[in-house]
């Protein structure tokens, strides 16, 4: 063990000390420098403290590193390309009672079945001393990075990060400043952590069909910035978007897809530059504001058993022309809840099956809106701006208030209103107190018993309304504009 610095001018290196002190290597030699065997003995190996290699340089680690504390290698950098370290297959760097630092001037590798393990921190880092621009860190498939002990994974780089298997207990945090973070391969999962922080010029992950896809991730909390690209994520467990760091909620310059096996909660704001897509298996939870540019689709239990809530901190926002928000609930059961305020550039689709319910508790509605499926449907907020409305329910009721004109027409798949079919019709409630309700094409409540109709403000019946076993009621508004026009039968 020593307390100070050895210096050296060699390209192959190996140690090992048995007592207490450290390993403490400078090495500064013309070419890459490879800790492998020499003699009898191979790679470096302290029992008695820490590990501590520097060289001007490449450095290829060929056999194992350990130390049973901190353990750092450092490739320096330079003005020249080429100060990588590399790890070979199957060989690991690890400390069993302190953190690992493995430092790369340009690219850090690890080939496969390569391991870096500490019991503290593990952290990784390409272009270290950004002496020459460009740095990767490249981690082959069945390669690993681990914290045994619950510390941190980082992972830094200015050109892309490729991900086979970051593990802990604890947190992990993967940036390119300039490239993306992808998925290198499909043994494993990319990220297991309790928490994670990630943050990319490019994209988070790849569309499903290119390269290795969506990260894969078992997280309880995630963080994600994508400054240029998308983000694509999948992950096994439930998941929270924020809660993590300075970094705010989920943004993307380009498309988002989220797929989750469990429940999803956003408490931190969700921003897409193209569309937002995100597939549960159970429930979606909106607590912040969620925005897409050009489309937004949220299905919930595609186990057939999922809900989906928009509380009062929560909204839904689409901003593109022609750019539609769908939400879809399991098809065994599930629930449409809104107290936020839901704004689409162009469509509104509720698709809620199994009789389930879609009601608002508060918030605004903006949008032409669709509603399929079987469900009682309940949106009566005085501020509502339906602009079209359509339904085709089996069975279902249909409540709307909106707070000025709004028509019974064709939205998306849907023509007028229907509440029945095999089953029997529910009712149709539309007010319309300070504006005119325009009926474009029929509204029908049949078959069976009940099924009435209700409508309230300026009417004009250009199409049927026909019901079940109930009531037909029309009532104008107290505002002068009271009239009442049927072009159709009743």
């Amino acid at each position: 063990g020593s307390a100070e610095d050895i210096d050296t001018e060699v390209s192959t290196i190996t140690a090992t000390n048995s007592t207490n002190g450290n390993v403490q290597i400078d090495n500064s030699v013309a070419g890459a420098l490879t800790i492998g065997t020499v003699d009898s003995l191979s790679g470096i190996t302290n029992d008695g403290g820490q590990v501590t290699v520097s060289s001007t340089g490449a450095i290829t680690v060929d056999q194992n590193v350990s130390g049973t504390g901190d353990v750092m290698v450092t490739a320096e950098d330079s003005v020249s390309a080429g100060d990588n370290l590399a790890i070979s297959a199957g060989i690991s760097v690890s400390a069993s009672a302190g953190n690992v630092t493995l430092n790369a001037g340009d690219d850090l590798t690890a080939a496969a079945n390569a391991s870096v393990s500490a019991s503290g921190n593990a952290v990784l880092t390409a272009d270290s001393g950004s002496v020459d621009a460009g740095g990767a860190i490249t981690l082959a498939d069945t390669s690993t990075v681990s914290s045994t002990g619950g510390g941190n994974v980082d992972l830094t780089a200015t050109d892309d990060v490729s991900l086979s298997a970051l593990s802990t207990t604890g947190a992990v945090t993967v940036t390119s400043t300039a490239g993306s973070i992808v998925d290198n391969g499909d043994d494993a999962t990319d990220i297991s952590a309790t928490t994670a922080v990630l943050s990319a010029n490019g994209s988070v992950g790849q569309t499903s069909g290119t390269g290795n896809g969506l990260l894969e991730m078992t997280l309880d909390n995630v963080e994600v910035s994508a400054t240029t690209g998308g983000v694509f994520l999948t992950d096994s467990t439930d998941l929270t978007v924020g809660g993590v760091s300075a970094t705010t909620g989920l943004s993307a310059a380009g498309n988002v897809d989220l797929d989750v096996t469990g429940s999803l909660t956003v408490d931190e704001d969700v921003t897409s530059g193209g569309s937002l897509t995100v597939d549960t298996t159970n429930d979606v939870t909106v607590n912040a504001a969620v925005m897409a540019t050009s489309g937004m689709a949220i299905s919930a239990g595609t186990d057939n058993t999922g809900s989906i809530s928009v509380s009062g901190t929560g909204s839904l926002t689409t901003t593109g022309a022609g750019a539609d928000i769908a939400l879809t609930t399991g098809t065994t059961s599930g629930n449409v809840t809104l107290s936020g305020d839901v704004t689409s550039a162009d469509d509104l689709t509720i698709s809620t099956f199994a009789g389930g319910t879609v009601i608002q508790t508060a918030g605004t509605i903006t949008a032409d809106l669709e509603l399929q499926g079987a469900a009682a449907v309940t949106l009566n907020s005085a501020t509502n701006d339906f602009g079209t409305v359509a339904a085709d329910l089996d069975p279902g009721t249909v409540s709307l208030t909106d707070t000025n004109d709004v028509t019974v027409g064709i939205v998306g798949a849907a023509t007028g209103i229907a509440t029945g079919g095999a089953n029997d019709g529910g009712n149709v409630t539309i007010s319309a107190p300070n504006g005119r309700i325009t009926v474009s094409n029929p509204i029908d409540t049949t078959t069976g018993a009940g099924g009435g109709g209700t409508l309230t403000g300026a009417i004009t019946l250009d199409a049927t309304l026909t019901t079940g076993a109930g009531s037909i009621t029309l009532t104008g508004n107290d505002n002068g504009d009271d009239d009442l026009i049927v072009n159709a039968d009743l």
